[in-house]
């Protein structure tokens, strides 16, 4: 059983252009999708989360 439960929840929206190409989009889709990315996107949240103290037992999950 995990000791931790879900206490809040953030949505991050990212837009681009209505008129953007399907060739764009799929780049941008294989970037957010992509390994580099997810791992950096943890990192920076991880770190920014560490930069108060009454967060220290808050765990930080993404999705998608």
């Amino acid at each position: 059983m995990d000791d931790f439960v879900p206490f809040d929840d953030f949505r991050l929206v990212l837009r681009v252009p209505a008129d953007l190409d399907q060739a764009a989009c799929d780049a941008i889709r294989r970037s957010l999708e992509s390994r580099p990315f997810r791992t950096g996107l943890r990192r920076v949240l991880r770190h920014f989360v560490r930069r108060y103290p009454e967060l220290t037992l808050v765990r930080v999950w993404i999705s998608g």
